[in-house]
């Protein structure tokens, strides 16, 4: 439901080099710099944004990529500098880095400018894993990286932190994994995000894999994936969406409002929108071109914008159900009905009783969840979810 008060993302598409197994569209440039013209189009986007949409503040931020810890301090001010007149000082704004942009002397320039949590893309902390996958960081660069970060957000306390790690990848085991995650733990770092490798048709790994040069397995993935996500369980992590772990008071803000089905709004090259009607129901979703040039040089944001989708009620009912399940809050029934004017349970295939039963799927006081357990079985579930909308 169209509230005026929209997350923001920015997708800064710009990389150094690019990693064998992204499928997000960013540019490989050879060059640790971003053209100041692409920072200003994305100002004019913003504005443009800010006023088709009439919005008042931006309920959270969040700079994706691509590297972001390509912009340079100037570059950082300028955006920020904008920002920070339509967001509450106390809202959550998020800069993804590479391991070998970070420094204590760019924490604090993005910290002064009013960022205040630090996404931090590790995938691992074996040399051979991380030179396989075409990561710019070796293994000492990038724990320097994670080291750096926990001293800078320990002195600050209001700034939070935050670590990827990717199970599955080639030359990985569960041993590795579970070393890798616990050297992260005992730094106090308070949020990790966990992901299960995906291999995509359009990336180099997918390739690579499909022509025998790498080995990739499913057991694997599953067995490292497992072992780490309860590794991090008993260490006081909350599974609280189903790749993302976090210590007390340390949930991601900014992807808290994509599960729940609230308006983003995407500027940058690349990055998408979504806008809610009034009544929630239905949705415009537009895609802005991924053209650097055509997007710099646009005098008309609309002729940029591709992909554009108006989402029916089914579509916005099932991603709001597949979102929803994803978390430890999962569905309230009666937010639910109150959305779509139906009661939840109308769209429930014979598959989630039987998991009702088997204690995976729990309903407590009045939502429904998956258990931790149940969390590994929720692509199963979402098949006979979408059938039984369609």
């Amino acid at each position: 439901m169209y509230s005026k008060t929209p997350s923001l993302y920015i997708h800064i598409p710009f990389c150094f080099s690019k990693c064998t197994y992204c499928d997000f569209f960013s540019i490989p440039t050879g060059k640790k710099e971003i053209p100041d013209n692409y920072v200003e189009k994305l100002l004019q986007e913003i504005d443009y944004c800010r006023q088709k949409y009439d919005i008042q503040k931006f309920e959270t931020v969040y700079f994706g990529g691509g590297t972001p810890s390509l912009l340079q301090e100037k570059q950082i001010h300028k955006l920020m500098a904008n920002i920070n007149s339509y967001r509450n000082p106390d809202s959550e704004v998020t800069f993804e880095l590479n391991c070998d942009d970070v420094c204590a002397e760019y924490l604090q320039i993005l910290s002064e400018n009013g960022i205040n949590r630090f996404s931090v893309g590790v995938q691992s902390l074996d040399d051979k894993i991380l030179k396989t996958i075409n990561r710019r960081a070796d293994k000492t660069q990038t724990k320097n990286a994670i080291e750096t970060l926990a001293r800078f957000t320990k002195k600050n306390p209001n700034i939070k932190s935050s670590v990827d790690f990717i199970t599955g990848l080639p030359y990985s085991s569960k041993r590795k994994v579970l070393n890798d995650v616990k050297k992260v733990i005992d730094l106090g770092i308070n949020h990790i995000s966990l992901y299960s490798l995906t291999l995509e048709e359009n990336t180099l790994l997918f390739r690579q894999v499909e022509k025998n040069e790498l080995s990739y397995s499913d057991e694997n993935n599953e067995n490292e994936w497992i072992a780490a996500r309860n590794l991090l369980l008993k260490n006081g992590y909350e599974q609280y969406e189903i790749s993302n772990f976090a210590k007390p008071g340390c949930k991601s803000a900014h992807n808290g409002r994509y599960w729940k089905g609230l308006d983003y709004v995407g500027c940058g090259c690349g990055a998408v929108s979504t806008i809610f009607s009034d009544d929630g129901k239905t949705a415009l979703r537009y895609e802005n071109q991924k053209n650097t040039k055509n997007y710099i040089e646009c005098t008309n944001f609309e002729s940029i914008r591709d992909s554009i989708e108006n989402l029916d009620e089914k579509t916005v009912l099932f991603e709001h159900m597949m979102t929803g399940f994803r978390t430890s809050e999962g569905i309230n029934e009666i937010e639910f009905e109150s959305r779509f004017g139906r009661k939840i349970e109308e769209f429930f295939p014979e598959s989630f009783y039987t998991l009702i039963k088997e204690g995976k799927l729990i309903k407590k006081e009045h939502s429904y969840k998956f258990s931790p357990d149940g969390m590994l079985f929720l692509n199963k579930s979402l098949v006979g979810l979408l059938n039984k909308i369609d």
